[in-house]
């Protein structure tokens, strides 16, 4: 097994999401009827800026794409056959390929969020974004830290 069939599942849904994001904001962008449509545009706009470290992300922007993301992983460690105990609850007869769909997603949403957490420590106004990454991680304070309001310059 080489390293490119290692990675092909990985770039698989990488594809797929980009192309569904692309879909979606296409003829959804400016439709903001309801909370779902813009919980699913801001999900989908950072899929769409997956490699992009540039440019800033709103509070709204990060919170949406977090729940929702959070929401999409548990559903699909449940329909592979997990509980929240990661435990086999055999409800659903489940084979590999669920199994590797479901921590395929897992890895590639985490390299969305690299990115994504870049652009909100400088919406936030953050200098050093390598320091506040690794702050970041810590778990309730990174909650903390993505909950500020966004940085404008004249505030002082």
């Amino acid at each position: 097994m080489n390293f490119l069939q290692l990675l092909y599942p990985f770039i698989q849904i990488i594809v797929v999401l980009k192309v569904i994001s692309f879909l979606w904001l296409k003829y959804f962008k400016n439709n903001n009827s309801n909370f779902f449509v813009r919980v699913l545009n801001n999900y989908f706009i950072c899929w769409e800026s997956i490699f992009k470290y540039k440019g800033k992300t709103t509070r709204v922007e990060f919170w949406h794409f977090y729940f929702f993301d959070l929401f999409l992983k548990n559903l699909l460690l449940f329909i592979a056959g997990y509980s929240i105990l990661r435990e086999p609850h055999g409800i659903f007869e489940t084979d590999v390929m669920l199994r590797s769909l479901s921590g395929s997603y897992n890895v590639v949403s985490t390299l969305v969020c690299i990115p994504l957490i870049i652009r909100r420590l400088r919406d936030i106004g953050k200098r050093n974004k390598i320091l506040w990454f690794f702050l970041s991680l810590i778990p309730i304070y990174g909650y903390f830290i993505f909950a500020k309001p966004s940085f404008n310059s004249d505030q002082k």
